[in-house]
């Protein structure tokens, strides 16, 4: 379960910090 659900909190966390960036 965590294994699915690491991917899934890097993509959140890396579309967070696009955001900010921009």
């Amino acid at each position: 379960m965590i294994s699915a659900l690491l991917p899934l909190a890097v993509t959140t966390s890396t579309s967070l910090v696009s955001r900010r960036m921009v």
